[in-house]
């Protein structure tokens, strides 16, 4: 899977997608264009690898983007996009702490519980 941002469309950002075609081009073969397919099914066709990078293969919603397999700015962002829709608004890039803010109560976050599971923790 790759992110296609090429478009860099305003409202969605970068566009998930799969490589379908990969092509050689060039009077020596040396110019390598890819196609893609999003996952609403819209085929782009001969796009420069550099614009489509890579997707982590694992999981889209990993607590720590160290973990991941890739990390650059679509990944990142997609990262927290996917964790953002489940209600997981916090999440760490090594020792720093991301939190996106969801405009609404998240209550399974701020319970006697959750705070009694970090009281005393070192943080970071």
């Amino acid at each position: 899977p790759v992110l296609y941002g090429g478009s860099r469309r305003p409202v969605s950002g970068w566009v998930k997608g799969s490589v379908t075609r990969v092509r050689e081009e060039g009077r020596k073969g040396d110019e390598v264009l890819l196609d893609i397919q999003t996952e609403e099914g819209r085929v782009l066709s001969g796009l420069s690898p550099d614009s489509c990078p890579l997707q982590n293969e694992r999981d889209d919603a990993v607590e720590d983007l160290t973990a991941s397999d890739f990390l650059h700015e679509p990944g990142i962002l997609h990262t927290l996009q996917v964790r953002y829709t489940l209600d997981s608004i916090y999440t760490y890039s090594g020792n720093i702490l991301i939190a996106v803010n969801p405009h609404k109560r998240l209550p399974h976050l701020y319970g006697s519980r959750m705070m009694a599971q970090y009281r005393g923790l070192m943080l970071g």
